[in-house]
């Protein structure tokens, strides 16, 4: 545990975790095997920080949920009762509302900022910022769901058309 750092009540912290200097975790968080919690992070009570998770001084908003091998970037505020599902990325400076949802292997970049309730499919590249809640993302880069299932049955459509007049 590094220098001026500060760790909460009844919070269970596993074999190997790495703690650097001013990091502040709250009441009630679980910080799984081998995390890295690098200077000047933030994480608020009833957090739970998967294995091999590496937060750079970053905040996370309470009520969190980082499943194994998530990486936070510098200066990102993560939304409280979020949930992030295994290798998921989120640059530095991203901002996330309340309730978001990032589902496996996607990847947020640098200064985006993301609404509450937003939702971003698996294998998602997400580029520029979504304001407005309850948005759908998916895709390589991010668009909304249901514009993203249009391009792809159309793109099946049109390949299909190719090949029966060839």
């Amino acid at each position: 545990v590094g220098a001026d750092s500060e760790i909460g009540p009844d919070c269970r912290v596993h074999p190997g975790v790495g703690i650097g200097r001013r990091v502040s975790v709250g009441a009630n968080c679980v910080l799984e095997p081998h995390c890295r919690l690098m200077d000047n992070t933030v994480i608020e009570s009833l957090v739970h920080v998967g294995a091999r998770c590496v937060l750079h001084g970053c905040t996370i908003g309470t009520g969190t949920k980082l499943d194994n091998i998530c990486y936070i970037g510098e200066g990102t505020r993560v939304g409280p009762h979020s949930i992030h599902v295994s290798k998921s990325y989120l640059g530095k400076r991203v901002k996330t509302g309340p309730y978001f949802l990032i589902a496996a292997i996607s990847v947020i970049a640098d200064d985006v900022s993301l609404g509450p309730l937003t939702q971003v499919a698996g294998h998602s590249w997400v580029d520029r910022s979504w304001d407005e809640p309850r948005l759908q993302l998916a895709g390589e880069p991010a668009r909304l769901l249901k514009q993203e299932v249009r391009e792809r049955a159309l793109r099946l459509r049109a390949a299909k058309i190719y090949k029966e007049r060839h």
